[in-house]
């Protein structure tokens, strides 16, 4: 969501959002597709930097906002699971023919520790198959093996009714099912030398927040904005940058503990809350996001006189 006129929200469908941002800048940064970083070597100067092409570049600084699995942290921070917190939920989204007749809506079944949806983006002849399922410990070995995350997802509906079966029958004709589990990253610090880290590089909050995109474009801001103030001095700006928005981002990420983020229950009794909590959204829909998404107030645009006061709140996703 973005604020609009008169303080409504504005519904903007992710991948709008990223050609809009492509389409902002893409004639004035160089974009290079298809290509990943390789080496990372930090020095008083800048970063050199080796691509998995071959190429070779170097930076004055590098930030890392390359996702959850980020190379780049890996890189600069070590291994991902020094940071990764697992919150005891698996999921894979396929795409399935829309041979239901849905637009612009969703179906939504559930189960104690288990939910299922398919959900039409606007007049689409495809749907989002979503499954996901509770499961104590990450299945580390399983993310790597894809037969084996297909065996894994479909063992766990077997016995399910609904559209299951013909979702789990999907997922196995699918050419590329996305698999993961549900997890935040939590790092002591977003910065190392002159590498900085944003969105879920740095701080994923999971999508069983909400937030994922807020904080993402968020941080960026902050961090864009912390860099044209102080003119240069990467560590001041990288310091600057964590100090306006960790409390944000964690006051977020906190709201997996919380029964308001709870949306698939392990139990009977969780799963009744949940839906009286959705039924009342129905009769009183709420007229502002939680208080998480709106505790932060963003600085003004950075010009040649500094930074100005904040006086914009950040928007809920």
């Amino acid at each position: 969501m973005a604020g609009g006129e008169e303080g409504h929200d504005v519904e903007i469908p992710r991948g709008e959002l990223v050609e809009a941002l492509y389409g902002t800048v893409r004639d004035e940064v160089e974009f290079v597709f298809d290509d990943s970083v390789d080496t990372l070597t930090d020095h008083e100067s800048g970063v050199d930097v080796t691509f998995r092409s071959g190429l070779r570049r170097g930076f004055d600084l590098v930030l890392g906002a390359d996702g959850l699995h980020s190379r780049t942290r890996e890189l600069v921070c070590g291994p991902e699971r020094r940071f990764h917190h697992y919150l005891g939920y698996c999921f894979t989204i396929f795409t399935v023919p829309n041979t239901l007749g849905l637009s612009h809506e969703a179906l939504i079944w559930n189960a104690p520790g288990r939910a299922a949806a398919l959900y039409a983006v606007r007049d689409s002849g495809e749907l989002h198959a979503f499954l996901t399922f509770a499961r104590p410990r990450p299945p580390y070995e399983t993310l790597r093996d894809p037969a084996a995350r297909r065996e894994l997802v479909a063992a766990t509906f077997a016995d399910d009714g609904w559209e299951i079966p013909g979702m789990v029958a999907a997922m196995h004709r699918a050419p590329d099912p996305f698999f993961d589990t549900v997890s935040q990253i939590r790092m002591p610090r977003w910065s190392s030398g002159r590498t900085a880290f944003l969105g879920d590089a740095a701080h994923a909050p999971s999508f069983l927040t909400g937030q994922g995109s807020s904080l993402a474009l968020v941080g960026a801001y902050l961090l864009a904005t912390s860099l044209a103030a102080h003119h240069g001095d990467h560590t001041a700006a990288f310091a600057a940058y964590e100090r306006d928005a960790r409390a944000f981002v964690e006051r977020n990420q906190a709201q997996v503990g919380t029964g308001d983020a709870a949306l698939f229950p392990t139990t009977a009794e969780g799963l009744e809350r949940r839906n009286q909590r959705l039924r009342g959204l129905t009769t009183a829909p709420p007229r502002t996001g939680r208080p998480a998404h709106t505790a932060l107030a963003l600085p003004d645009p950075v010009d040649a006189g500094g930074p100005a006061s904040a006086t914009h709140p950040a928007a809920s996703h």
